[in-house]
């Protein structure tokens, strides 16, 4: 261990700029426990078609078939999917908040700007969409929008160090209610009162049903989507947006480009630990959360106080080592900076997008979008109301193959009740599985886990996610190369209000 760390410690070089440096090494020497075909080379492995490598999904898939954990260790754990999104929607809430804009507790955002907020889509836009579609139904010649059906799992609002439930999951599906039905009746829905994979995993019997339920032709790609969240890798990536981003985009460095900041969230998620033991990693990861949700003083004192521990204890190792910490203590000298902005923690928001940019993608036309009453997503329509305004202009930005596409086909946001809507039920379903079967811990020594895990990698029901990989190179995270634009900036213009982005008024859309 001593003479990996010493490895580890002598590939760190010395630069005024530590946070872009240590993106220049590999790190191949930190222990691990892996089956052959997980030591070969891997790239970026975006669960998505037309992904960078198309191989490396299949070697996932066959490491599975094979019984063979992906990837174990505490600070190092290997998820089968990697996190292209996490050098770019982390980040977003942070510059929000810079821009002037306010969040509410539960994460809605309301516009600071001249120009009202407008309504989605009008009649005459749908009848316009209805007559360029070409496919109507009914005798009123209107087209019956799609609609798609969200629900979450592991949601613990800011508590991302909750042990118990270290994965978010937002599942969606569409499916009309008969079809939902149908599928639901696989359970004997009449025996509960409520469909929820909660209650269905605890037995053996319920579970088997789960597992016909993913066999069926209904499930697939075009039909479901999630997106997984590890929350513990989230904080981290906040620490790199909160105490890292300013000071490098104030001396002329874009995190964003080449992956910089997905690079060094990895790489803080999986040294840090070595260097400071989980103990100590995991007190200063829990200020920083204290910080981020309360923002007073006692707050900021015990979290600068923890800093320059954190920095006493990583000097021993050398000064290259304490160096890729010294943008967190030069940061603590200005954390009352922060009291007055929003932060927040709440994984919710990125997870929205990015499944409803797919949802644009897939349907090819706007769709209504129905949630759980209860969840924190029925307090989004906000923001979902701004970045799917019918008057924003046609525009596709470009993240390093990843697009987003605006305005955003969601036409609105309608709280359901779960109890009596099985589309809901039905997503509650696939975010409790998406939850538990990207774990490779719960996943080992549970054939019936096993085998549910490698049909959804099968079927592609998991999309994207934001999880930790030991991967810090541009090459490596599929994001080698210029920026040519951000879409996290464009969304900051559209989020601000910046006419730029809108359709001049009186000008055909």
């Amino acid at each position: 261990m001593q003479a990996q760390l010493q490895a580890l410690t002598q590939a760190i070089r010395k630069s005024d700029f530590p946070a872009w440096t240590l993106l220049k090494f590999r790190i191949d020497v930190i222990p691990r426990q892996s089956c052959p075909l997980c030591r070969a080379r891997r790239t970026s492995s975006p669960p998505v078609a037309g992904g960078k490598d198309g191989n490396e999904w299949d070697e996932s898939r066959r490491c599975i078939s094979n019984r063979r954990t992906p990837y174990s260790g505490d600070a190092t754990r290997r998820y089968p999917v990697s996190a292209p999104q996490a050098g770019a929607w982390p980040f977003l809430l942070r510059a929000i908040s810079r821009r002037g804009l306010q969040h509410s507790p539960i994460g809605g955002v309301e516009r600071s700007s001249q120009r009202p907020l407008q309504r989605v889509s009008s009649a005459a836009s749908l009848e316009k969409e209805t007559r360029l579609i070409g496919t109507v139904v009914g005798p009123c010649n209107v087209r019956q929008m799609s609609t798609v059906s969200f629900d979450e799992s592991g949601n613990t609002g800011p508590d991302l160090l909750n042990e118990q439930q270290p994965i978010f999951a937002l599942a969606s599906v569409c499916y009309s209610d008969d079809e939902a039905k149908d599928l639901a009746d696989l359970f004997r829905p009449g025996k509960f009162k409520e469909l929820k994979f909660s209650d269905l995993k605890k037995s053996p019997q319920h579970m088997a049903n789960v597992l016909r339920l993913l066999r069926r032709n209904e499930v697939n790609e075009g039909r479901v989507k999630a997106y997984t969240i590890h929350k513990r890798f989230m904080l981290v990536a906040k620490i790199v947006d909160l105490f890292y981003e300013p000071q490098c985009h104030a001396n002329g460095i874009n995190l964003y480009e080449n992956g910089a900041a997905h690079g060094l969230a990895n790489l803080i998620f999986t040294t840090y630990p070595t260097f400071l033991k989980k103990d100590r990693f995991d007190n200063l990861l829990r200020k920083v959360a204290t910080f981020i949700r309360k923002g007073d003083k006692d707050a900021i004192q015990k979290l600068r106080y923890e800093i320059n521990l954190v920095y006493k204890h990583l000097k021993k190792f050398g000064s290259d080592v304490s160096q890729t910490f010294v943008q967190m203590v030069v940061a603590s000298a200005g954390l009352e900076e922060y009291l007055d902005e929003a932060i927040t923690l709440d994984p919710v928001i990125p997870a929205f997008h990015v499944l409803v940019l797919a949802w644009g993608r897939e349907l090819g036309t706007r769709f209504n979008i129905q949630t759980d009453e209860k969840g924190a997503l029925a307090h989004e329509e906000k923001i979902i109301r701004i970045l799917a305004d019918g008057q924003l202009k046609q525009h596709r930005a470009n993240y390093y193959g990843h697009v987003f596409e605006y305005p955003l086909k969601a036409d609105s946001i309608t709280p359901v009740s779960s109890l009596s809507n099985y589309p809901t039920q039905l997503a509650d379903i696939f975010a409790g599985l998406a939850a538990e079967t990207i774990q490779p811990d719960k996943v080992q020594g549970s054939p019936l886990l096993e085998e549910l895990r490698e049909i959804i990698f099968a079927k592609k029901l998991i999309i994207d996610g934001i999880l930790p990989s030991a991967n810090v190179m541009p090459e490596s995270l599929g994001k080698a190369g210029p920026l040519a634009e951000s879409p996290v900036e464009y969304a900051f213009k559209i989020l601000s209000g910046e006419p730029s982005v809108y359709v001049e008024p009186g000008k055909e859309i």
